[in-house]
């Protein structure tokens, strides 16, 4: 084994052999401790040793070193190190604590850093003890030393793996900290409610709206119930289904059930669910959204209502249209039957008159116009020129009724008391405003066939 490898408790054990060999030595008589100690005797016992080891008068200068120490310091003769004191070889106060130590309690056990002859530093564990002549008084200072540098230098790049590894585990806490936060800001946000339960349906985390739509004041009240305490019982045997069928397919969408509050009052919601699964594909858990659909609910109860009285106001208006058309029927029946009856009246009475009227030779063009007019009476030419969409002026209607009924231009101004040339203007208007110019139609023959 490496000096560097050795361990504390093998140093004492070391130690404890030195000190039974010396006790053989001492009651063999082959050993005397005196003012001037034999040296060789002792470097004979501890020489071998793989541990670095060094005695010290009570003062703390070296009276004895074995090759390891030599070694360990990096010199290349004891005679470099002996009759030097302690504190040259050290680094630091720390050896004047443990002489101090030493002489208070006969034995101390630590670690502390070395100084090589060229400068360098080195970590060392040590174990030291005080060594006493028959009569109990202290006589020297033993030391056993291991180099543990390379243990140091392990225990270092441990310890800074393990502070960075702490701080990047520190760091990725944060991170995740402020992304949950951030996903329960984005959970709290949503207006539908959002819980997520174990494999058993024990709500184990939820949202906002998931407390505000289930009437409870904090989380704590929800977390730890079982999620079909949340539905209503006539909906259980429905819900344990559909959870088994979420089970083994992954979800299931859109399920309508009637959800009970904290205080009792029930509303109805849409639950949709979704299996939550470990990294391995293991299921383990449950995440659910639920949207209150209460208003849906009024909207569509109102639109069956409004649907109902649209029905029954269509049935009232079909009913109305029947009658309507009914009375529209009768209207033209009557609007015939005064046709009919100034048709009638016009032939028996009004032609009469005028057929002896006709005997007065300076009357007749009159005579014959107002029979003509009598005639348009129940023709209507002026309406069904409105109904052409002709825009003809009352005055062109009454030249309209003059051409119909054969009447010159001549005969038409001296009726009207206009100049030939204002009758030939009017009747081009009139040809225009029917859409006859520069057409060979007969004004006469197209007014009579209306």
């Amino acid at each position: 084994m490496k000096d560097k490898d050795k361990t504390k408790k093998q140093l004492l054990d070391d130690v404890a052999k030195l000190r039974r060999r010396i006790s053989k030595l001492e009651k063999s008589h082959k050993v005397r401790f005196t003012t001037g100690i034999d040296l060789g005797i002792l470097e004979h016992a501890i020489a071998s040793s793989i541990s670095g080891i060094g005695i010290t008068d009570m003062e703390g200068k070296l009276i004895y070193v074995n090759d390891k120490i030599v070694e360990m310091w990096g010199f290349e003769d004891k005679e470099e190190i002996l009759g030097r004191y302690l504190p040259e070889f050290w680094e630091g106060e720390g050896v004047y604590e443990t002489i101090k130590v030493l002489k208070q309690k006969g034995a101390r056990i630590g670690e502390d850093i070395g100084k090589r002859k060229d400068g360098t530093l080195f970590y060392i564990d040590y174990m030291t003890s005080v060594i006493r002549d028959r009569a109990g008084k202290p006589k020297y200072m033993f030391g056993s030393f291991v180099d543990n540098t390379r243990r140091k230098k392990i225990e270092e790049d441990l310890k800074k793996a393990h502070d960075e590894l702490e701080r990047k585990v520190e760091k990725r806490t944060s991170d995740l900290t402020k992304a949950m936060e951030r996903l329960q800001s984005i959970l709290d946000s949503s207006p539908d409610s959002i819980t997520v339960t174990d494999a058993n349906a024990i709500i184990i985390d939820c949202n906002q709206a998931t407390m505000d739509n289930l009437g409870y004041e904090n989380k704590e009240e929800l977390v730890g119930k079982n999620a079909l305490e949340t539905i209503a019982e006539k909906d259980h045997k429905r819900a344990l289904k559909n959870l088994s069928i979420a089970s083994e397919e992954g979800s299931v969408h859109n399920i309508e059930y009637e959800i009970v509050r904290k205080d009792g009052q029930t509303f109805p919601a849409n639950i949709s669910a979704s299996v939550i699964k470990d990294a391995s594909g293991n299921m383990q858990g449950f995440v659910a959204i639920a949207q209150n659909i209460t208003q849906r609910k009024h909207a569509e109860h109102a639109l069956k209502e409004s649907e109902a009285k649209l029905r029954e106001q269509k049935l009232a208006l079909e009913q109305k249209n029947i009658a309507l058309r009914e009375i529209i029927a009768q209207i033209e029946i009557e609007k015939r039957k005064i046709k009919d009856d100034i048709a009638t009246n016009a032939s028996t009475i009004l032609s009469p008159i005028l057929e002896k009227l006709k005997t007065d030779k300076s009357t007749e063009k009159y005579i014959d116009l107002l029979k003509h007019h009598v005639e348009d009476l129940t023709s209507s030419l002026g309406g069904r020129l409105r109904d052409i969409g002709a825009k003809l002026t009352a005055r062109e209607v009454e030249i309209c009724n003059m051409i119909k009924g054969g009447l010159s231009n001549k005969d038409i101004s001296q009726l009207l008391s206009i100049s030939g040339q204002t009758v030939e203007e009017h009747r081009k208007n009139i040809r225009k405003k029917l859409e006859l110019t520069n057409k060979r139609i007969n004004l006469t023959s197209y007014l009579r066939g209306l």
